[in-house]
């Protein structure tokens, strides 16, 4: 073999040697890497989208807690808002018939410092420990208001729905107490039924700690104020005409002759208005009711008003 060839096989070998070379380390080493590399990549892709889907959540979610935060408002305000709390207490009263004739207001606090100081100088130590022991029962932070009011109702019935109103509040409220006497059993039907009454008191709560939400609390609508300059002025009702070509049918019942009209309740109408047009005084408001046997005097019905024909009511 001459020295040419020797050479020639030698370059070959080297060749071989070289590019063998070079193929292990890239199926090896580079490729095994550019594949990391290509997997980090992804992943640090995937990250941020993670991130920026985060930060829409978190963006959204305070959102949220606002809208969450006036809804919570509803049930305990930050403030006392007494005035809500008149609005929906005539609200329950119109809904179940009833009459709220007193309310008073008191806070927690005062009363708890009032009470005992009322207790020491009577040297009374229960009162005081159950006073304190009723203070503990609220979360921290958490003040009290509570509402003590006497109301008129006609039946149980109509007690009992006024309590459900209340209860069926969207403020948070509860019944601390219910006091109430039994009306006499009726012996004779021509006793009129006498009217309930009964004091009930109610507590509501708000979360003064938390000023900085007054922004969100609930709205609600006040009537407007009617500027009176004086508070005990009454303005005169204009009682309506009677028609003096009216006729009634003549009616006799229990011994009395009346003399029945038929009249078209009017918007606005009251059955004061209706008494004074008929009867000249108020004194017919409780026979027309009985007559009718009505509890509430709605505009476009036809009532019967009767008037006796001997002039007595």
């Amino acid at each position: 073999m001459t020295s040419k060839t020797s050479k020639l096989l030698l370059f070959i070998l080297t060749m071989v040697v070289v590019i063998g070379g070079g193929l292990y380390v890239y199926f090896f080493h580079f490729q095994p890497l550019q594949q990391k590399v290509n997997e980090l990549e992804a992943s640090i892709t995937k990250e941020k989208q993670e991130l920026a889907m985060i930060d829409e959540t978190g963006q959204s979610s305070a959102k949220k807690e606002i809208v969450n935060t006036s809804e919570l408002q509803q049930k305990i305000p930050v403030q006392p808002l007494t005035d809500q709390i008149v609005l929906s207490l005539e609200e329950a009263e119109v809904a179940s018939g009833t009459l709220i004739t007193s309310l008073t207001f008191q806070e927690g606090e005062e009363d708890e410092q009032q009470s005992s100081e009322t207790e020491d100088a009577l040297g009374i130590e229960k009162e005081t420990e159950k006073t304190a022991e009723g203070a503990e029962n609220l979360p921290g932070g958490v003040k009290q208001i509570q509402a003590e009011m006497t109301v008129i109702a006609p039946s149980y019935k109509e007690l009992e729905t006024f309590v459900k109103e209340i209860e069926q509040l969207p403020r948070m409220a509860k019944v601390e107490s219910l006091q109430f006497a039994g009306t006499q059993e009726a012996r004779e039907l021509v006793v009129e039924p006498e009217n309930l009454s009964f004091q009930v008191v109610v507590s509501f709560y708000y979360y003064p700690e938390l000023e900085e939400l007054v922004q969100q609390l609930p709205n609600y609508e006040a009537p407007p104020a009617s500027d009176k300059e004086n508070p005990l002025y009454e303005p005169k009702v204009e009682i309506p005409p009677k028609n003096e070509a009216e006729k009634g049918n003549i009616v006799e019942k229990d011994n009395i002759t009346y003399e029945v009209f038929t009249y078209k309740v009017q918007p606005g109408d009251t059955l004061f208005r209706i008494s004074m047009r008929y009867y000249n005084s108020r004194a017919g408001e409780v026979l027309i009711k009985k007559w009718n046997n009505m509890t509430i005097l709605m505009a476009g019905t036809n009532i019967e008003v009767p008037v006796p024909v001997d002039g007595e009511n």
